[in-house]
């Protein structure tokens, strides 16, 4: 029993090594893995003529974080629009990709190494894995900022003056409610906490004692109920939003692009438009 037993169990891992041979048989994980550690050895070898060459294989967490290590830092291969090379490393789900693709890899050739402990260990739970996994994560959102910096996307590309003349140029040379609207966005820049409507366009004298008895102060908006001298306090505005925002926020009448907002053509056009 015990012989048709052990031979059942040669049988099966024999079906379990064509089916895993069939899945990597389209996957170049282990062959770019392999030319990469050659390429490292080759380096090292070319520095230090005593070293000792390390095979590829088995797959280990020593040689999988040296892999990262090379593919975290190297700048990718590819071209900027004005035709320099490109300084962007890869990110997270790159480092995720080829952790799992050797980890599968490791797991489907293991039986051929019985004799190495390393081969045996799993690369997830490896502390040097792990750490560049989560090391990753925490600059993805680095990456992303300078992608989106890379292909224009993101305002701090600008500077605060280019994107004054941006906007003063679509309130005085729109020709359309879309160029209006995107002018009006860039009035603001997000640097305001509140939504921007229509009405913030027309101004409302409000009575502000901090500034004297009786005083008032034009204002950005219609029908605001109170205000408090930028202390932050909240108000609403008369709106069926009654959308709350910071009295201190109120003041866009400061805003530098104000005249032009102000102004009776700009007004019509947007009118108009709108």
């Amino acid at each position: 029993m015990k012989a048709v037993l052990a031979q059942l169990d040669a049988d099966s891992h024999l079906i379990r090594k064509r089916v895993a041979a069939q899945e990597q048989s389209d996957k170049q994980t282990a062959k770019v893995y392999a030319r990469q550690w050659e390429a490292n050895q080759a380096s090292l070898l070319a520095q230090d003529p005593a070293h000792i060459g390390i095979p590829a294989f088995p797959v280990i967490p020593s040689k999988v974080a040296f892999l990262l290590q090379y593919d975290t830092t190297r700048p990718q291969k590819r071209k900027r629009t004005d035709g320099t090379d490109s300084t962007a490393t890869v990110g997270s789900a790159v480092v995720r990709l080829v952790i799992t693709a050797l980890k599968n890899w490791r797991v489907s050739n293991q039986h051929r190494y019985p004799d190495v402990p390393d081969a045996q260990r799993g690369l997830q739970v490896d502390l040097h894995i792990k750490r560049f996994g989560s090391a990753a994560a925490h600059n993805e959102p680095q990456c992303a900022q300078m992608a989106l910096k890379a292909k224009g996307t993101n305002a701090d590309t600008f500077t605060s003056d280019d994107l004054k003349k941006c906007s003063m140029w679509g309130l005085t040379n729109a020709t359309g409610p879309q160029n209006i609207y995107i002018a009006i966005l860039l009035t603001s820049r997000g640097d305001n906490a509140r939504h921007r409507l229509i009405s913030d366009l027309f101004t409302t004298n409000v009575i502000m004692n901090a500034k004297g008895l009786g005083e008032t102060v034009p204002c950005a908006g219609e029908g605001l109920q109170t205000i408090w001298p930028f202390s932050g306090s909240t108000v609403s505005r008369c709106t069926s939003s009654r959308i709350p925002y910071k009295a201190g926020l109120a003041a866009s009448i400061y805003h530098p692009i104000f005249p032009v907002l102000t102004n009776p053509s700009t007004l019509d056009r947007i009118r108009i438009a709108y």
